[in-house]
């Protein structure tokens, strides 16, 4: 008998981290033969299958705190993880079977959002209803009775957790998000000869790519001031995504003299295509508890250059790409006029599409779904569902 899978977010979209691996992760479910049921509250980008069926969540919104807590506890209401062989939860929920944690802990993002702030803004932030509810649904999610397994993103994430919470070793993993490697493959290059040609580029162009919608996390402003020091007339940079702030970034490219080589390209919703139009992709950001864009770039065959404070920093090998020693302007500039040369990055290329195969969707559903039959079984015994 197949198995009868819950998944729970406040959205089902092919927008966003969690998003966008949910989105694939219910058509690798499908393929297999399960029953999926979805409770969200927001759906776009819907498709149609006999077997996935939607269930709308209620969600307070307008004020913050209540967002994520009314979603909650409706969601409570209509969903009992007796009534399937396992509920996976992605959202800020503290009761389901398995959590795949994709944010990392919330004392170390909120370290950093504070950072970013100063005086009342701060205080604000610091004492808000907002970040004592987060900080109680993470306490409730961590605790032992309300969860099976957590999937961590990273060992950055894990080792996060651990710090706080008593999560045993045989409760917690680390597993990699998976990359659609047909979809993000050196043979689709040749089309982005066209984005190329829309971004004022030329083939000869050395092109360095930023991907990321908030461009103070992403660290947008140290790609710019690195990008100063790379001299070389063929190198570009070029920053894909959205920030309200865009017109604070293009003022400072222009402040540094290199608007000429650097453009803003905004959404680009087929980003295998920006993969495509790139020789380098950049991640030196601030905080990410993973960087999907990275095993994307991998896996479309260029080398990466990439923060130690994300995640995806521990699934680049050498000969891949570099791993910031720290987010500092001359290292990272250091790193990109390495990058500059053809034949490194033909090489690094070949060898970054060789590690992303091991972090396939068939590879990963393969370790997903010996996880799902522990639980199922573990279950089973309990008298909580039927194998």
């Amino acid at each position: 008998r197949e198995m009868k899978i819950a998944i729970t977010h406040s959205r089902f979209a092919y927008v966003g981290g969690s998003e966008k691996y949910i989105y694939f992760l219910v058509q690798h479910l499908l393929q297999q033969g399960f029953e999926i049921h979805y409770y969200c509250h927001y759906r776009k980008d819907l498709f149609n299958h006999p077997r996935l069926h939607y269930h709308y969540v209620p969600m307070i919104k307008g004020v913050r705190f209540l967002k994520a807590l009314s979603f909650i506890l409706f969601l409570d209401q209509r969903l009992s993880l007796k009534d399937y062989h396992i509920v996976h939860g992605f959202y800020k929920t503290f009761r389901q079977d398995i959590y795949t944690d994709g944010n990392g802990l919330l004392a170390k993002y909120h370290e950093y959002v504070l950072s970013q702030k100063k005086g009342l803004a701060r205080i604000i932030r610091q004492y808000s209803f907002y970040h004592f509810t987060d900080r109680l649904l993470e306490k409730l999610r961590f605790q032992r009775g309300n969860y099976r397994r957590i999937l961590c993103m990273s060992r950055l994430v894990k080792e996060q957790l651990q710090s706080v919470y008593p999560i045993p070793e045989s409760k917690i993993q680390v597993l990699y998000n998976a990359v659609d490697c047909d979809v993000f493959h050196p043979r689709h290059r040749p089309q982005g000869l066209s984005l190329r040609k829309q971004w004022g580029l030329s083939p000869r162009h050395v092109v360095f790519t930023l991907v990321g919608n908030d461009y103070q996390r992403k660290n947008v402003s140290l790609a710019l001031f690195a990008f100063r020091h790379v001299t070389s007339p063929q190198a570009r940079l070029v920053i894909v995504g959205q920030d309200k702030n865009r017109k604070h970034y293009e003022d400072m490219a222009k402040k540094l003299g290199i608007q000429n080589r650097v453009f803003f390209a905004g959404p680009v919703k087929e980003t295998a295509k920006v993969y495509s139009a790139s020789n380098v992709l950049l991640l030196p950001s601030h905080f990410d508890a993973f960087g999907m864009v990275v095993l994307e770039a991998m896996a479309s065959g260029i080398p990466v250059i990439v923060s130690p404070k994300a995640g995806a920093s521990e699934v680049v090998e050498p000969g891949t790409g570099i791993v910031l020693k720290a987010l500092e302007e001359t290292l990272l500039s250091q790193a990109m006029e390495m990058l500059l040369e053809e034949k490194i990055r033909r090489e690094w290329g070949e060898k970054a599409r060789q590690v992303a195969l091991r972090y396939s969707w068939p590879s990963h559903m393969e370790k997903l779904l010996t996880i799902y039959r522990e639980v199922a079984e573990e279950k089973a015994k309990e008298g909580l569902c039927q194998l």
